[in-house]
């Protein structure tokens, strides 16, 4: 067997000029072996505060450009001014490696260029058209994933495809669901993947009493969920500045289990949330004015413009209630945004059988969520698995570093909002629901369909 002895003797001469400069951390030692010896091209590290994610980082593209002439390296972060400042201003990737490797060091692109030709280039995700073109030779980086352009991520992983490039997704898990953990999820379930958790615990150089202190503070503020996300690299939904907090810790049982036997009692509440540019959301709530229980059983999240129209959202409608039709349901109150006026005079156009009935918004965002609080924490609603976004939406639904309510993500519960104030639900006023108005505001499903087609339907 042929040895390049001239190879070993080079790669000799960079791990010993990089060891001698950086002596890694217990954790980081199988995630460098994972990277450079036992050839795995996804690699993740949840971490938390002062893990020691930059220094390996460092490392990992450093020891990429020189094993690898030529080879094209890029540190990824969320905004190019902001890695241009933490990583670059500071000096942390420039020093890392021996000045006598580097053939120049360009300031205004943040690019170090090698004398072997490999370059290592620091960059913004905020630019995913100018990552969707480059096609890189070498290792890419993500650091602080959850704050990166999902958009700018799904724009440049393709291209790695071309020269098989390594991939290292890294950074603190963020308070709310969505890609950065849906990744993380992925590396660590794929066996051909590399995942690992690094605690502030687990950086050695950190001091423990420091950590224990900044723990008990911060538990003793309510912020166990910050000192778990940010210190110990634990996904924590929400915590202190969740809108629903209850959502997470409540329970979720298959639809099959929570269908009501004397389903012939209970009363199908349809909501409608329109929105013709963004997600138009229906859910479907099966409510028992006895027990003042209430089961989601079905939802609608459409968020393709072309079906967002009161024809297509209607004949999707109309096929959900047709199966809870066959189940035993024929009562059925339906409520939508009243200030959708456009879905409902589309709706009286082409179909006047419809019969829905205007929100009550008069308490506004604040009594919404007052609303659906009040039916969870008094144990009126029971979670099944036929309402995910909506599950999501309210998981997920927290409030920003300034305290304000978000913007978006917000239509399923909404639709939910609605149906729980039709359903005379007023957690402003009272803990139990006002009684339905005398007169009776649902309608069978002969009348809703005609008895023709309520016949087709059994």
């Amino acid at each position: 067997m042929v040895r390049d002895y001239e190879g070993l003797a080079s790669l000799a001469e960079v791990l010993l000029e990089l060891n001698s400069r950086w002596k890694p951390l217990p954790w980081q030692i199988p995630f460098v072996r994972a990277l450079f010896y036992e050839g795995y091209k996804d690699l993740g590290a949840q971490c938390g505060r002062g893990a020691g994610k930059t220094e390996v980082s460092s490392y990992c593209l450093w020891r990429w450009a020189m094993e690898n002439p030529g080879s094209e390296n890029y540190f990824i972060g969320p905004l190019a001014i902001q890695m241009k400042e933490i990583v670059w201003a500071s000096g942390r990737i420039q020093n890392f490696g021996p000045s006598e490797w580097i053939e120049s060091i360009n300031n205004t692109e943040c690019r170090i260029t090698l004398k072997n030709g490999s370059f290592i280039k620091i960059e913004g995700s905020n630019n995913a058209e100018k990552l969707r073109g480059i096609k890189p030779k070498g290792l890419i980086i993500w650091d602080e994933g959850k704050d990166c352009d999902p958009q700018a991520i799904e724009a440049m992983d393709p291209n790695r495809a071309r020269y098989n490039a390594p991939m290292i997704f890294i950074g603190t898990p963020p308070d709310r669901d969505g890609p950065f953990m849906t990744r993380m999820r992925q590396l660590e379930s794929d066996p051909r993947s590399f995942f690992t958790r690094a605690t502030s615990y687990d950086n050695t150089y950190n001091e423990k009493s420091w950590l224990d202190r900044k723990r008990d503070l911060l538990i003793q503020a309510g912020l166990e969920d910050v000192w778990r996300r940010e210190y110990m690299a634990e996904f924590v939904q929400g915590g202190n500045r969740s809108v629903f907090p209850m959502v997470p810790r409540m329970p979720v049982r298959p639809l099959k289990e929570m269908w009501p036997k004397d389903s012939y009692k209970w009363v199908l509440y349809v909501g409608f949330d329109p929105a013709s540019t963004s997600v138009f959301a229906v859910e479907f709530f099966l409510f028992n004015p006895f027990s003042k229980k209430v089961i989601p059983v079905g939802e609608i999240y459409e968020s393709r413009p072309e079906y967002c129209t009161a024809r297509k959202i209607r004949d999707a409608v109309n096929e959900k209630i047709s199966e809870f039709n066959k189940l035993g349901i024929k009562a059925i109150e339906m409520v939508y945004d009243s200030s959708a006026r456009w879905f409902k005079q589309e709706l009286v156009e082409i179909d006047e059988t419809w019969w829905l009935s205007p929100c009550d918004k008069s308490s506004g965002l604040q009594g919404e969520i007052s609303c659906w609080r009040g039916v969870l924490s008094h144990g009126h609603f029971e979670w099944t698995d036929a309402t995910p976004k909506l599950r999501w939406e309210m998981e997920n639904y927290i409030l920003d570093d300034k305290g304000r309510l978000p913007d978006k993500d917000d239509h399923a519960w909404q639709a939910g909002a609605y149906i729980l104030k039709a359903m005379g639900f007023d957690f402003n006023e009272r803990l139990e629901p006002k009684e339905l108005p005398s007169e009776r505001r649902y309608f069978t499903m002969e009348e809703d369909f005609g008895a023709e087609s309520y016949t087709d339907l059994e």
